[in-house]
């Protein structure tokens, strides 16, 4: 039997009101939803809630809620989803964070209007947290994964982290592009997932065109963006109904490769798949979550034990380090498969079951 493996998700928890209705409406307009729904929201409750549904993945959640007559809900959900929220903080007297989404069936869309006042949590409540987890889980924290708010304190967090003798893997989201501070964590994590959103944001900032015959953007961005980040960190970026595009950092720091050139190592494009040949798209909202749940998934099948040493060549040794380009490909298709399952169903229960179904053997 598989040793049980331990992941912290960090990130902002949310109440969500679901508004189904046949088409996103015009400015000023008046319309009847089809149905309603109450349900838990946050990327990082999310994918918590996904990962914990794989056989030997243990998912734990850290974040700032409001006060705690308004969140039973979410932590009664959590719970009943095997997500342990003994690391997150109430803050006394705040309203729980809330998102309003609008979904539209004719085009599949989905509208998010949020509303959070709650502070985020403290490098101090994080490091707290952090050290009561890893002391009462068995073998410790394999991975952190961060949702990418707050991204300065995150910054703390990571190289208090970076100075601990065992360390688990990082992983961050970068999926708001006007966050500030958020570009500066790319060297210091192990793994990143960007947002088709802040994708193309950078490259409209920074005037990367694709000079190189047949690059599409999402090729682009990434050649664009990979020699900023860690030494061969792994990086993920989704887009939409056309999948995710996957790539590694040079291994080398001093490694400038030439966007414009064919390098060693393509971005590998992975299409989007649904679950069966008559299956459709019924419920969009949370799918990039899905996404990130699925490679963190196979990702954690590569870390032999549950912590590591920074040290770079007993890292080198395991499977973790091994070729990168297929590392990469096997984590984007699980992604892409999880993300597929939950966009053919309404919610997140019983993803883990139907992807260990319909793909787990393929």
């Amino acid at each position: 039997m598989a040793q049980v493996q331990h992941v912290l998700f960090v990130g902002a928890a949310y109440v969500d009101t679901l508004l189904y209705l046949p088409a996103y409406p015009q400015e000023d307009s008046k319309v009847p939803a089809e149905a309603r729904e109450l349900r838990r929201g946050g990327n990082a409750p999310n994918s918590a809630v996904t990962l914990a549904q794989f056989p030997a993945r243990s998912s734990h959640l850290a974040a700032a809620l409001g006060d705690e007559s308004e969140s039973r809900f979410f932590l009664a959900d959590l719970t009943r989803n095997d997500v342990d929220v003994s690391a997150c903080v109430h803050r006394p007297g705040l309203p729980a964070p809330s998102s309003y989404i609008l979904v539209g069936r004719e085009a599949g869309s989905r509208t998010v209007i949020s509303y959070n006042r709650v502070p985020e949590l403290t490098l101090e409540e994080l490091c707290t947290a952090y050290q009561r987890l890893s002391d009462g889980c068995d073998g410790g924290i394999s991975w952190v994964h961060f949702e990418g708010r707050n991204p300065f304190a995150v910054q703390a967090f990571v190289h208090w982290l970076r100075k601990l003798p065992v360390q688990p893997r990082i992983s961050a989201e970068c999926e708001k592009p006007n966050r500030p501070g958020l570009r500066e964590l790319l060297p210091l994590v192990d793994v990143v997932f960007f947002s088709r959103l802040f994708a193309e944001a950078v490259l409209q900032s920074s005037g990367v065109a694709d000079t190189a015959s047949g690059r599409v953007p999402g090729e682009v961005f990434l050649h664009h963006i990979r020699t900023q980040c860690r030494p061969g960190a792994l990086l993920f970026c989704t887009w939409g109904a056309d999948g995710a595009y996957s790539i590694h950092a040079p291994m080398d720091p001093l490694d400038t490769v030439d966007s414009t050139k064919v390098s060693t190592c393509e971005v590998i494009h992975t299409p989007a798949c649904l679950p069966t040949p008559t299956a459709t798209v019924v419920d969009p909202v949370g799918s990039g979550d899905a996404f990130t749940a699925g490679v963190l998934h196979q990702l954690l099948s590569l870390v032999p034990h549950a912590n590591h040493r920074n040290d770079h060549e007993e890292t080198k040794a395991v499977g973790w380090m091994g070729d990168r380009c297929q590392v990469a490909a096997a984590a984007a298709r699980t992604g892409c498969q999880v993300a597929g399952q939950k966009v053919a169903q309404t919610g997140f229960s019983g993803i883990g079951a139907a992807w260990q179904a319909t793909f787990a053997n393929n």
